[in-house]
């Protein structure tokens, strides 16, 4: 090789290196343009999901500034305008606040870096609407919180669904309620008959003694009394179950509790079928929850069971202590699990529908024989209460449902009633009373006069009315049943108070639910019927006896 023709060569070899560099370079760019692309689609289309997703996005700086809003937001408010150096206390309350509002989650965000929640109400041009706001950290390349993101939700229609679902529920079990009391009627018309056939017995008997043999007549009167309080027990039962009345969670019996129920389920029953009990002989079950609820749990099974044995059969229902305990939400319990079954030997289920007993509406029945409703009671009650149920069955061989509950130690239960002592005689005082019912007026008058009152008698509202009026210097107790014709009792007390008359007046009614309206002070008692000879008796001394009731007017 001569010597001009080797730089020569090494020129070629730099240019062919230089074009692999520039080659190289070119394809960098492209990379680098190609990285940059997707990067922008990327941010694009992550800006368009923010900008667009159906929640509002708020990004505050550590300083409480509002750094972007997403369309949402600047849809709720469209007033805010970025730049402004607006706080997110500012910017969204209303009116607007110079410090954080309490609790605020963006606060606690930047503060500790973690996820924080809260959901609240505020007044918007269209009402009031709910938020649910969750305040998420924005970490910078050194880890530490350099923003925070806040989402918040519009759960307003939400949590409108969420109430209609609940007041639906509360119309559902009051429905399923009422259809047991209904099946109940027939058990009860008979188990009534009884007792009036036993009180009307004893009393013509005691009318042919009282003059021959004294001593006889007293066990009548004893027995009446006896047979009276078991109506006024049964009737209070009917009513305690049937009424609708929120929930009242408090420690509960449960023994006693299915020994009621059973009593109840007995006359459900026809004479074809048998029931038969297994409860605990020594310590009662106690459990956590509403009465009301976890009867009506226990008369739906039974009336399930029932309807799946027309020709007959065994009902069977055991209380007693679970074998294996785990509540389906998983609550721990110091008192261990109670177990209820209740058991049939009726046709059973088929292993298909097992699956769907406890969905609303769905039914086995035939068509017109049941709503589908009474299962899926049970499963909302049982869960309510911390508890589960399941179910085993055979086609053929019947079924068993089977609750559990968390058990609590035993609560205190009140001894037997001790005898109060008798209230003191009358001297002579007026007692005006208004009662429609000539039974009870008749009682009422009975009962006073006995105990050294006068009584006036009147049979409705109008003509308490105008006795008062005539006798109001020499009247020093008014006894008024509340559902008076021609004028209600309520309306006379209204009365009466309105200008200023503070006599006492003892308000009689047979509603369980009802209460006085608010304003009537001391003057006015409340006493619900069935009551009793003493307790009349001592609520008239007791009214006349109390201090500032032996003067009238305002």
């Amino acid at each position: 090789m001569s010597d001009t023709e080797k730089p020569r060569l090494d020129t070629l070899s730099e240019l062919a290196e230089l074009r692999d560099r520039v080659v190289r370079l070119e394809d960098a760019e492209v990379e680098r343009q190609q990285a940059a692309d997707a990067l922008r689609e990327s941010r694009e289309k992550l800006l368009s999901i923010v900008e667009n997703v159906g929640v509002g996005i708020v990004v505050i700086s550590p300083e409480m500034e509002v750094l972007e809003l997403n369309r949402t937001v600047r849809s709720w408010l469209p007033d805010i305008r970025l730049g402004e150096k607006l706080s997110c206390h500012h910017a969204f309350c209303d009116p607007p606040r110079d410090d954080p509002c309490a609790g605020c989650p963006v606060l606690q965000t930047l503060e500790d870096g973690l996820v924080h929640e809260v959901e609240l109400e505020r007044t918007t041009p269209v009402g009031p609407r709910v938020h649910r706001i969750i305040a998420s950290p924005i970490r910078g390349a050194d880890g530490q919180v350099s923003a925070v993101a806040e989402i918040v939700e519009d759960v307003t229609d939400r949590r409108r669904v969420e109430r209609e679902r609940s007041e639906l529920e509360r119309q559902l079990y009051q429905v399923q309620r009422l259809e047991a009391v209904g099946q109940l009627s027939a058990g009860l018309a008979h188990e009534f008959q009884n007792l009036l056939t036993a009180i009307l017995g004893h009393a013509e008997v005691l009318r042919r003694r009282l003059e021959s043999d004294p001593v006889k007549a007293r066990e009548g009167l004893e027995m009446i009394e006896q047979v009276g309080q078991r109506a006024i027990g049964l009737a209070k039962s009917l009513l305690t179950f049937s009424r609708e009345v929120p929930a009242e969670i408090r420690p509960v019996n449960l023994t006693a509790l299915v020994h009621q129920s059973v009593r109840f389920v007995r006359r459900m029953m026809p004479a074809s079928i048998e029931v038969s009990t297994e409860l605990p002989d020594s310590a009662a079950v106690w459990v956590e929850g509403d009465s009301s609820q976890l009867q009506q749990a226990i008369v739906n099974l039974a009336i399930n069971a029932r309807d799946a044995m027309p020709e007959g059969g065994r009902l069977r229902i055991a209380l007693g202590e679970a074998a294996c305990g785990e509540s389906r939400d998983g609550v721990e319990t110091s008192g261990g699990f109670a177990r209820l079954v209740v058991e049939d030997v009726g046709t059973g289920i088929a292993p298909e529908a097992l699956p769907r007993v406890f969905d609303p509406f769905f039914t086995t029945k035939a068509r017109g024989q049941g709503t589908g409703l009474g299962l899926s009671i049970v499963h909302g009650i049982v869960e309510r209460h911390h508890g589960r149920v399941d179910v085993r069955s055979e086609p053929g061989k019947g079924s068993a449902f089977e609750i559990v509950l968390p058990r609590i130690p035993p609560a205190s239960e009140s001894g037997p009633a001790r005898s109060s002592p008798a209230p003191p005689r009358g001297a002579g005082e007026l007692v005006l009373v208004g009662e429609d019912n000539r039974f009870v007026r008749g009682t009422i008058v009975s009962v006073l006069a006995e105990y050294g009152y006068e009584v006036l008698a009147v049979g409705d509202g109008a003509s308490l009315m105008e006795a008062f009026e005539q006798r109001k210097s020499d009247v020093r107790v008014v006894i008024v049943d509340v559902d008076l014709p021609r004028r209600s009792g309520l309306a006379f007390l209204a009365g009466l108070r309105e200008r200023g008359d503070r006599i006492p007046v003892i308000a009689l009614t047979g509603d369980p639910e009802l209460d006085l309206p608010a304003g009537h002070g001391p003057q006015t008692v409340l006493v619900r019927k069935p009551f009793g000879v003493a307790e009349l008796a001592g609520k008239v001394a007791t009214m006349l006896g109390s201090v500032g009731f032996s003067e009238r007017g305002a």
